[in-house]
């Protein structure tokens, strides 16, 4: 098992729903890369998903603009291009905010896997 969670890298997003919190308790030794949450959830707006996802449900960090990210967007910019673009589902809530942890699976050429204090694609 130490092996495996050695060789393990998690970027999370933001502690949503606890499992965070959990997950590092029970797991001191993974790697595990994240701006906790406070236990009142009072900062977690400041996640990045927040400004990615054009969120008005919840609350947003600075400079998130809602009018940005709809789905009528999304239509002429995302669905109407190519065949997965067609696939993209229309959103009801919110819309994915996956983006900061996906971009870490293209290597940028700074090591930020091993070192995320180096720089990745969304900054260190």
């Amino acid at each position: 098992m130490r092996a495996v969670i050695g060789r393990l890298r998690v970027y999370s997003i933001s502690d949503q729903d606890d499992a965070g919190p959990w997950i590092r308790r029970e797991f001191p030794q993974l790697f595990y890369i994240v701006t906790p949450s406070s236990p009142n959830s009072d900062n977690y707006y400041s996640a990045t998903w927040t400004g990615i996802s054009g969120d008005i449900y919840y609350r947003n960090g600075e400079g998130a603009d809602t009018s940005l990210v709809t789905n009528e967007w999304l239509d002429q910019n995302v669905r109407a291009r190519g065949p997965l673009g067609r696939l993209y589902p229309r959103f009801m809530f919110i819309m994915e905010g996956d983006t900061p942890s996906f971009l870490n699976l293209i290597d940028n050429g700074l090591n930020a896997h091993r070192h995320p204090d180096w720089g990745g694609w969304g900054g260190r």
